[in-house]
Parts: C-alpha cells; sequence; structure tokens
C-alpha cells in the first residue's frame, strides 16, 4: 500500500533493505510492549506489528522483517512479548503463536497485493486494509491459541476465547488501520 509511494533513494533494493530495517526495529522496540487494558490478557502489539509491515510495504519486506525478528529474538534479542527471547520460547507455550507471525504476515502481503492490484478494492482500500489486518491477526490468534491447547490438554469455550481476545484484536485493528491513513497522507502532502 505505501511501498510504491516511499521512494528514499530511488534505487529500489537500497530501499527495500532500509523499509525491512526500519520494520524489524519498530517490531523490536513495539513488539515487547504489553498494555494492560483490561483485566485479562495483557494485549500487545505483535500480531498488529508484524502484520502491519506486510500490508503497508508489502509480502517481501513485511515477510523479511517478520523472519529477522524471529531470529533476533531467538538469539537472545529481548524482543518478545515482555522483553522475553530465546528459542525455547517455540516450542513453549507462546510458540504458536511466534510460529504463526509469518503466517499471518504472508496472508497479510498476499492478500494486499491481490486487494490493492484489483479495481474493486482500490476505492475501499482502507476498508479493505482494515479486513486484511483483522483476518491476518486472527490467523495468528486461532493457531496461537490452537497450540496453546494443544499443549495444555485442557479445552476452552469459544466463548471464552472471544470475550478474551476479540476486544484487543479490534482495538490492534482500528490502531493499525489509523496509523495506515495518516501515514499514507502524510506522505501525499510531503510529495505535493
Amino acid at each position: 500500500m505505501l511501498e510504491r509511494q516511499v521512494k528514499i533513494t530511488g534505487i529500489k533494493a537500497f530501499d527495500e533493505s532500509l523499509l525491512i530495517a526500519m520494520s524489524l526495529i519498530t517490531i523490536c522496540t513495539l513488539g515487547p510492549l504489553e498494555l494492560d487494558l483490561t483485566e485479562g490478557l495483557p494485549i500487545t502489539l505483535q500480531s498488529l506489528l508484524v502484520v502491519w509491515f506486510a500490508v503497508a510495504f508489502g509480502l517481501r519486506i513485511g515477510l523479511t522483517a517478520v523472519v529477522l525478528y524471529l531470529v533476533a529474538g531467538g538469539m537472545g534479542f529481548g524482543c518478545f512479548a515482555g522483553g522475553a527471547s530465546g528459542w525455547g520460547h517455540f516450542i513453549g507455550s507462546n510458540g504458536g503463536f511466534l510460529l504463526a507471525f509469518p503466517i499471518g504476515a504472508f496472508l497479510a502481503g498476499s492478500l494486499s497485493r491481490w486487494a490493492f492490484s484489483s479495481s474493486l478494492f482500490t476505492k475501499t482500500k482502507f476498508i479493505s486494509s482494515a479486513l486484511i489486518l483483522l483476518l491476518s491477526q486472527l490467523l495468528i490468534l486461532v493457531l496461537g491459541v490452537v497450540w496453546q491447547l494443544a499443549l495444555s490438554l485442557k479445552t476452552i469455550s469459544l466463548i471464552d476465547v472471544v470475550s478474551l481476545f476479540i476486544p484487543g484484536l479490534l482495538i490492534k485493528t482500528a490502531i493499525g488501520t489509523l496509523a495506515l491513513v495518516f501515514i499514507s497522507r502524510v506522505i501525499i502532502r510531503i510529495k505535493s
């Protein structure tokens, strides 16, 4: 969505490298932050950020940044939720979420490429972006919860899952959509 508007040097490979680095730094910086808005699970920005950059800058940039983020976290850089790190988190209770990040980024980038190249969606770009952000984060959520349930051998009702995760998911989708709108308008104003 923004990849065509962002021209830093005019050299495509260099610009993409800068966007990957910027995306990685942003995910590593904001990913560990936890927002405790409700009396339940804290809301982390990880799932939003890993799909946001795939929507904003495209599949290749977004997916590369996510894979580098997972490698950095695995190697000990405290960039996972709450500042956690290490390869052990990939097989722990949150491993499903971590392993779902590249899948969510792939879905977000692929849907964005398809939606923004279709004349049907170009006029509703921000609504399409919101739906793509929501679906991609929902996929991460489903895969993460299934992983947790498989490890714990517990059952949880769908109502409990919805009441725990959906409010945060909707808040993050709204934040991501507003960020896309704001940044897109800033870029347009700078260029004009």
